[in-house]
């Protein structure tokens, strides 16, 4: 029986008008579970050379993640992120046979105003953010070991992102929401045999700033 984590959806950033800032995006991350891998050295090592072929990285790099993350062996780690669904297909099929390593749905961050809108090009108007807006959302990312460390009081996880300055920082306990898990059959590889008991994850909370969007972008008419 293995306990998964189900990672909560953050919640979403808007304007003083309720137009959103951000928005989360479906994408794919290849997770890794150190206790399923071989306890043999050499089988280890072959195991992470197999993965590391699989998504374009070396034993060591994978080690190194691995070290990082031993108060937590019996938590799965993110090993890559942001993987397209065609790759994510394949390593889907090859991670059948490979122990530790399995292939999730994922969902990362989209900050919304942050380029030049392809419209704009066509039409002769172009549209830039200005620094002040950029500077208070800032972004979210990858929880690292000194995040780990450093928030060791909090419920926090190796495959959890975390807001890393601005609002995404500041609101942090309000946007991350709480989440999860799942209690799994699993076999002799670590792979899913038949779900025990679920408990869903709860969506982050949502907030409105007093920034109003449309006020913060300098539109520049071209003649």
């Amino acid at each position: 029986i293995s306990t998964k984590p189900l990672i909560a959806e953050r919640g979403i950033i808007y304007d003083s008008s309720g137009i959103p800032l951000v928005r989360n995006i479906p994408t794919f991350t290849a997770y890794l579970l150190p206790q399923d891998l071989p306890s043999d050295n050499t089988a280890h090592i072959n195991t992470l050379n197999e993965i590391g072929k699989l998504i374009n990285k070396s034993p060591d790099e994978l080690q190194k993640k691995i070290d990082e993350s031993k108060s937590f062996q019996f938590q799965t780690i993110a090993i890559k992120d942001n993987i397209d669904y065609n790759t994510a297909i394949k390593l889907l099929v090859s991670s059948k046979f490979i122990p530790g390593l399995t292939i999730e749905n994922n969902l990362r961050r989209q900050y919304l105003f942050s380029s030049i809108p392809e419209t704009g090009r066509a039409t002769g108007t172009f549209a830039f953010n200005t620094p002040s807006l950029g500077m208070v959302l800032v972004y979210e990312g990858k929880i690292t070991k000194e995040d780990l460390n450093l928030y060791s009081h909090i419920d926090y996880l190796p495959i959890d992102r975390i807001g890393k300055t601005g609002v995404e920082k500041s609101y942090e306990s309000v946007l991350r929401g709480m989440r999860g898990k799942k209690e799994i059959e699993v076999d002799a590889l670590g792979k899913q045999k038949d779900v025990i008991a679920e408990k869903p994850p709860i969506t982050g909370s949502d907030i409105i700033l007093n920034i109003n969007i449309i006020e913060s972008i300098i539109i520049i008419n071209i003649i």
